[in-house]
């Protein structure tokens, strides 16, 4: 199997060889990446990769850094180019993690995801649901974020992969 990440530092960050050591994971994400930087670079991702099995796409969180919140026309264009590059696989469309920053109205990101949702239905892709995993796993007392309040620590990103995992690999 073979997954293509598209993404900010997040994704950039994640370590594909621990976490999936059975999966080729193409690893494309960009510290500082923004929704409108990943529209550009799309060609160019689908011209250096073969026909994965598999695209997952985490971005928007730069643009909520940049207080950035008209991301998602430009979000759709990248689902839609993706789909149209390669129309059988399966293009992933994975929510904003609960981040904390001071300016970010506590209902702004599951606002923001409840208009994700929307976005891979109208376009017919699947919608990864890593937020309210995060959620549960703050509430149950675990450490998630790193000081800064966006980027991951090590059971942050377990738990992502925990969701991905779910995912990928259905239980029978």
């Amino acid at each position: 199997m073979e997954i293509v990440m598209l993404g900010d530092s997040l994704v950039a960050y994640f370590d594909r060889r621990q976490a999936l050591p059975h999966v080729s994971v193409i690893n494309r994400g960009i510290e500082g990446e923004t929704v409108s930087g990943l529209l550009e670079r799309i060609p160019d991702e689908v011209a250096d990769s073969a026909m994965p099995d598999c695209v997952m796409i985490m971005a928007g969180t730069n643009n909520l850094v940049m207080d950035d919140y008209f991301f998602l026309p430009d979000y759709e264009k990248i689902v839609k180019k993706l789909k149209e590059e390669w129309p059988d696989i399966p293009v992933v469309v994975t929510s904003l993690l609960p981040i904390r920053l001071p300016w970010l109205a506590p209902d702004a990101v599951r606002r923001l995801n409840d208009l994700l949702l929307g976005l891979a239905e109208r376009t017919r892709s699947d919608f990864l649901d890593v937020h309210d995993a995060f959620c549960r796993g703050e509430s149950a007392g675990k450490a998630l974020f790193l000081s800064d309040g966006v980027h991951l620590t090590a059971a942050g990103y377990a738990a992502w992969l925990g969701v991905m995992k779910g995912y990928l690999f259905p239980a029978v």
